[in-house]
């Protein structure tokens, strides 16, 4: 607390070894408007189970005093209802849709003996990643700086965004030369990232690794066509300032996002794509080889797939898994509380290896995320009741019974 005037209060929000300060609000005192800004943390496998730790602190010339922290577990907010972005989130002609899951907090502060410090008011906005797979193949006419034999190449990718660079990078092969072979795959969780940094290397041991060549270019037509097979330039630049050629990388990259989600996201100056138009990698369209899989799997099958699929083979035959008799659920009592999309969203998210299919461990994990204490022989019994082809897991046709029925206490369930 400050002596003389008003203090000046900041918020640092923590997840796992993340940390980020927000400005300061000069002579905010004791109710400081912080002006809607932003905080953003990247929610990795590694730090989605922490909780989310946020610190309001007095900026002073000296050491900065800790006004008050609150914690709270990021599953509630992972969770919270998806609906349409905000025009502040809307990218090009579309927006985050149900990429977006909104929960309005007030969260209060407790200092450092344990007293109220007060109340923070805030917005979360949890934005799902897509899945930027890039496959570096080989590369061809690499300038060979090594005098005695070849060099031995990597490659570094580098996707940039507005808040965070995500760095990749394959191995190097020893004497690769000026036409190395590497046929390696580099994953990538994305949300607002658009370019690619593709850096070649050649790695020393006993020296500092020496630069080959480097290439930026943009992610957007990986997101709109969801598949790319190209050789990429490489450059150098010489001691003179000019750019040189270095050689060529051959890439094969692959997007992959949830249906109706444009990407990049958060990035309003830029053009944003969903799967409309997204093609696998045998030219179909990804709707249509979703509406195809989830038929044959008994799985809904949603409208904007189903049309797909019949635009692309000029039949109706993915009708059969939409609404009415032929929607694949067994038939039974039913309940409004949730919808199938909410339905299916709940499903996917707890399907953690993306087998279409939960089981024992999924559902504990989940579970103890959430800070329940519970026993295998419990988390057994709950997969029983669920498991009508006593498959030992739970199906989605199972999982969907479950949360449309009424009363899944009732003997009859």
């Amino acid at each position: 607390m400050d002596m003389i005037g008003e203090q000046d209060p900041y918020v640092v929000a923590e997840l796992g070894e993340q940390r980020v300060q927000g400005q300061a609000v000069v002579n905010g005192g004791i109710n400081p408007d912080f002006k809607d800004e932003d905080l953003i943390l990247y929610v990795t496998p590694e730090s989605w189970s922490h909780n989310l730790r946020l610190s309001c602190f007095d900026e002073d010339l000296g050491r900065d005093d800790l006004i008050g922290a609150a914690e709270v577990p990021l599953m509630p907010l992972m969770q919270a209802g998806r609906g349409r972005a905000d025009e502040d989130d809307m990218v090009g002609g579309g927006g985050g849709g149900p990429s977006v899951a909104r929960a309005k907090l007030a969260l209060g502060l407790k200092g450092s003996s344990g007293s109220s410090a007060g109340e923070l008011n805030l917005t979360s906005a949890f934005y799902r990643a897509g899945t930027l797979s890039v496959e570096v193949v080989e590369a061809r006419r690499l300038k060979d700086t090594d005098l005695v034999g070849g060099i031995d190449p990597y490659v570094k990718l580098t996707a940039l965004g507005g808040t965070q660079a995500i760095e990749r990078k394959t191995k190097a092969i020893p004497g690769g030369g000026s036409t190395p072979t590497w046929q390696e795959t580099l994953r990538f969780d994305v949300v607002d990232q658009h370019e690619l940094r593709l850096d070649v290397w050649d790695s020393d041991r006993f020296s500092a690794d020496d630069m080959v060549g480097q290439s930026t270019f943009s992610l957007l037509p990986a997101y709109k066509k969801g598949y790319q097979d190209l050789w990429v330039p490489v450059k150098l630049r010489t001691n003179w300032g000019a750019l040189q050629s270095s050689g060529e990388v051959h890439l094969r990259i692959r997007f992959e996002g949830p249906p109706g989600v444009a990407y990049p996201q958060r990035q309003p100056r830029l053009d944003a794509f969903d799967d409309a138009e997204r093609v696998t990698e045998k030219g179909q369209l990804v709707r249509a080889a979703r509406a195809e899989a989830a038929a044959a799997a008994g799985l809904p099958v949603s409208a904007a797939d189903a049309l797909a699929l019949e635009s692309e083979n000029g039949t109706g035959a993915a009708a059969a898994s939409l609404g009415g008799g032929g929607s694949g659920f067994a038939d039974g009592p039913s309940s409004d509380e949730f919808t199938d999309q909410e339905i299916e969203d709940a499903f996917h998210f707890i399907d953690l290896d993306r087998n279409l299919h939960i089981g024992a461990a999924e559902v504990r994990h989940i579970l103890v995320c959430m800070g329940e204490i519970i026993t295998d022989e419990e988390v057994d019994e709950m997969i029983r009741m669920i498991d009508q082809d006593g498959d030992g897991q739970v199906s989605f046709n199972e999982f969907h019974r479950l949360a449309k029925h009424p009363d899944p206490a009732s003997p009859e369930f």
